[in-house]
């Protein structure tokens, strides 16, 4: 994981193809399919653990140790991922599934620890970000294009010639997410880049543009 800089964060519409757009598609489709199988994983090992003698009353140090008896966290999700990822491979990296098994797991938290009634699949337009854990590998954004794996798509050309994004982009990537917003019938496609430092005037970005500077991080 990247340290904790200082950060901030845009968004850049990508330009996209008929040809980029049905990768995109696909990739979500494999995401979507991921999670629920890690889903489907967590709701069976969970129900183990609710039919464990043991489990019923207990709490504190205890509970956790019965917990763990059980496959319900990251790291076992991410064991079980390694077989599903090779069917999807061309679409997902390691680091994408990996944030896809954290989201699993945050669920599972919610449910043993927080008081969540229970763990919940996803449709597929649920599924609205993609995200890595650096700018090295699965998703990368270099010389302006947004690189998974090796399939490149590049920025919308207006972004690159604004004087706000010019000047953000000056800042190292710490990582990017992939996001998809709904337009019409499909969706619109976007990257969110983390980058490190403060952002540029925001006075300089103009009119006319879909989404811009979110939030600075800390």
């Amino acid at each position: 994981e990247e340290a904790k800089t200082p950060s901030f964060i845009i968004f850049l519409a990508l330009d996209t193809k008929p040809y980029s757009k049905e990768f995109l598609e696909k990739m979500y489709y494999a995401a979507f399919e991921i999670y629920n199988q890690l889903v489907k994983f967590a709701k069976k090992e969970y129900a183990k653990l609710l039919l464990d003698p043991e489990y019923k009353g207990s709490s504190g140090s205890k509970r956790t140790a019965i917990i763990k008896k059980y496959k319900l966290s990251t790291y076992d999700f991410e064991a079980y991922a390694k077989v599903l990822q090779k069917k999807y491979s061309k679409y997902l990296g390691s680091h994408i599934v990996q944030k896809l098994c954290a989201r699993v797991a945050t669920s599972v938290k919610a449910v043993l620890y927080k008081g969540g009634k229970q763990l919940h699949f996803k449709k597929l337009n649920d599924i609205t970000t993609l995200e890595g854990k650096n700018n090295k590998t699965a998703l990368r954004f270099i010389d302006n294009q947004l690189i998974i794996d090796n399939f490149k798509i590049d920025i919308k050309e207006r972004y690159l010639n604004n004087p706000f994004y010019q000047e953000a982009l000056k800042h190292r990537v710490k990582y990017c997410r992939l996001v998809r917003k709904p337009f019409n019938k499909g969706f619109r496609y976007y990257v969110e880049l983390v980058l490190e430092g403060t952002s540029p005037r925001e006075d300089i970005i103009g009119e006319g543009f879909d989404m811009v500077i979110m939030r600075e991080l800390t």
